[in-house]
């Protein structure tokens, strides 16, 4: 029997399903019979409102943050494949200096390809540990909480996990105290968001927690991120058995047929949210925006 694995809760697969059958009905026949379906929404509108709700849960009485691109790369398709966006809140209470840089970044498309097949050739299943049910690639909604002190990773792991509500942490791994062979080193937390909200009802979301320091050689040191990848995928991976659709927005919408070396991936498009038609310049200094780009949180 086909099954179907998602990255979302169990209401909102069905409406995805939905969404995804009324597109193969209506277009170009592309559902496979012989392959297990993986469903992954990827919005960044979820990501924002995650961000929000991170800065809120961190320090409750802080009012406002400046929000900054750091990436944003248009795949000419009228949407953003890389987006990327650092937060530099303000403060009025006990988490002052706790907290340098929320760095908010939404999982690339064909990185998200790249992560499935490898789960698939080192664990056999694309099902989370974490959670039974769900989609093992749990960052496509990640975050990076960036500290000067090992200490203040700590306290916010904590002050985030101590929480009732919203975020329910489900997994931790600590390479903060003594790092990777590579050098590596942040401490990872994996949280359900609790929201409420029909769509995004218990999204999962990845936290990493490091220093400034760390986090220069984690992405530009011995640890850089992309040789790391680069070095992981050096055998050969597929995902043959299964059919991925990546979803990107609720309207009915002719599917796009992306190939990988992985396998060919559906994409059904969204449209570019307003939040990020008004981001400043990716050039723009924290200066320079500081009046237009001063938000309330």
């Amino acid at each position: 029997m086909q099954k179907i694995i998602a990255n979302v809760n169990k209401d909102r697969k069905e409406e995805l399903w939905t969404l995804v059958k009324e597109a193969h009905r209506k277009f170009d026949s592309f559902l496979s019979e012989d392959k297990d379906i993986v469903l992954l929404e990827r919005r960044p509108e979820y990501q924002l409102k995650a961000a929000e709700a991170l800065l809120r849960t961190i320090n409750p009485s802080q009012n406002y943050c400046y929000r900054i691109p750091c990436s944003l790369e248009d795949d000419n398709e009228g949407s953003y494949d890389e987006i990327k966006i650092c937060y530099f809140p303000t403060y009025d209470g006990i988490t002052e200096g706790a907290l340098e840089c929320l760095v908010s970044r939404l999982k690339k498309r064909k990185n998200i390809i790249e992560k499935l097949a490898r789960i698939k050739a080192i664990k056999g299943s694309l099902i989370s540990p974490n959670c039974q049910g769900r989609l093992a690639v749990e960052d496509t909604n990640a975050f990076k909480m960036l500290t000067q002190t090992e200490e203040a990773c700590y306290f916010l792991l904590d002050l985030i996990t101590n929480q009732d509500y919203p975020f329910h942490k489900v997994g931790e791994d600590n390479w903060l105290a003594e790092g990777k062979e590579n050098g590596y080193r942040a401490l990872h937390g994996t949280f359900h968001w609790k929201n409420g909200m029909p769509a995004m009802n218990d999204l999962t979301i990845k936290i990493h927690f490091t220093t400034i320091d760390y986090h220069d050689n984690n992405e530009n040191g011995s640890a850089a991120h992309g040789d790391y990848e680069e070095q992981k995928m050096a055998s050969p991976h597929n995902l043959d058995g299964y059919q991925v659709i990546i979803i990107e927005g609720d309207k009915l919408v002719r599917p796009q047929i992306i190939p990988t070396p992985y396998t060919d991936y559906v994409l059904i498009p969204g449209e570019v949210p307003e939040f990020i038609k008004r981001l400043p310049p990716l050039d723009v200094s924290l200066e320079e925006s500081s009046k237009s780009f001063l938000l309330s949180i």
